[in-house]
């Protein structure tokens, strides 16, 4: 059986040889290694070149633009021949020597078309830790006709239940069988961050998956990538095109599922939240205010036609403040001001709970009321609630 490891690289020149070395010595050799130089600026395509040379399992494909790691990937999956796929970052590594020689020994005896794995995180000081607290899946299972995969990808999404799996919004703790990828016609998202989000669509429409509980993977922590910091971008222009796939596969693919409208809406309303909160303190008021006015815009095109939050027996994990939840959802029938909805979102972010009462203009202006109030002088309140009760 013939295994592809697809290798997209740019700017790694100091993680790169350890990358190929974990690949390269592999107990099993039925390999073909693909490396794709994204328009990578330093040495990397001179590494990239060296070990293809002593190496004939090893093809470059050599990007004229760069087309980010998604669109690298593609080009990676566009040649590959093998039966079962691969896909490594250019600075994490293998665990094992034996890795791909057991991942292949399960696909075979289970005819999966998903081997799921751990991962751990590899420190700048070469300690390793669990990517999350609770040691997910901790003995092999099996998932098939008989026992389907989907009611624990299903919990995994709503409830965050990570008891029964380690499933991450990453491709590279998955050994995913080729013709499985390409059934369903899946391609990365080029020039987008998270792009391995809609690979998330992929797992329910799997008829076998086989969960292993070995650690096959380090992902490295590090200085100076876009994914591992907290710079500030644009993440609603990249969770758009994410949304737009991610509905697109829904529509097409998911018609037999069961409760399977809440689950795009969960993991946009978790990566949207998720990105504002880790960069919010870095932008300034007006900054602020504008990422809040867009996120408001963004979820309630995304969501307004797709969810009923009255049909929630349970409430998501995700979606903790379930008043200014239920503010958001009603105020969708309003007309609201920038203002107004900058105020709508900071609540769902940052307050507590409130109780529900009347009709959402009311909460609104409630609110309003005690921003105003904050920002005017003490006495001049005073003022006002004075003359109020004169009158």
């Amino acid at each position: 059986m013939l295994v592809s490891i697809i290798v997209p690289f740019y700017n790694v020149e100091h993680y790169f040889i350890r990358c190929l070395e974990s690949i390269i010595h592999q107990s099993y050799q039925n390999l073909e290694i693909i490396l794709i130089d994204d328009c990578s600026p330093d040495n990397s395509i001179t590494i990239a070149r060296d070990y293809a040379g002593k190496d004939s399992r090893i093809h470059i494909i050599e990007h004229t633009q760069n087309l980010g790691l998604g669109g690298a990937r593609n080009s990676g999956l566009s040649i590959a021949r093998g039966e079962y796929i691969w896909f490594i970052d250019s600075d994490d590594e293998i665990t094992s020597p034996y890795a791909v020689e057991h991942l292949v020994s399960v696909a075979r005896r289970d005819s999966a078309d998903i081997v799921l794995f751990n991962a751990q995180y590899l420190m700048e000081n070469e300690t390793v830790k669990p990517i999350w607290s609770v040691y997910a899946y901790a003995q092999e299972q099996i998932f098939n006709e008989n026992r389907p995969f989907y009611p624990i990808f299903y919990d995994v999404i709503k409830n965050a239940d990570r008891r029964c799996t380690g499933l991450t919004t990453t491709v590279w703790a998955s050994f995913f069988r080729r013709l499985f990828i390409t059934q369903y016609e899946f391609k990365f998202l080029e020039h987008t961050l998270y792009e391995d989000i809609p690979s998330l669509m992929l797992y329910p429409l799997a008829r076998r998956i086989t969960q292993l509980p070995n650690v096959y993977y380090n992902y490295a922590l590090r200085d100076g990538s876009i994914m591992r910091s907290n710079k500030v971008v644009n993440h609603l222009e990249h969770l758009e095109r994410i949304a737009a796939r991610l509905w697109g596969m829904y529509d097409i693919y998911w018609d037999q599922l069961d409760d399977k409208e809440i689950i795009v809406s969960i993991l946009l309303i978790h990566h949207s939240l998720y990105n504002i909160n880790r960069t919010f303190h870095q932008l300034n008021i007006s900054q602020q205010n504008t990422s809040l006015r867009m996120l408001y815009d963004f979820l309630k095109n995304q969501l307004m036609h797709r969810i009923n939050f009255e049909n929630f027996a349970i409430w998501p994990k995700v979606m903790t403040n379930q008043a200014q939840w239920k503010i958001f959802f009603c105020s969708w029938n309003e007309i609201l001001t920038d203002k107004q909805k900058i105020i709508i979102m900071q609540n769902i972010l940052f307050s507590k709970s409130y109780p529900l009462e009347g009709n959402i203009l009311h909460v609104i202006k409630f609110h309003c009321k005690k921003i105003i109030k904050m920002l005017l002088p003490y006495g001049f309140v005073r003022y006002i609630q004075i003359s109020k009760t004169v009158r």
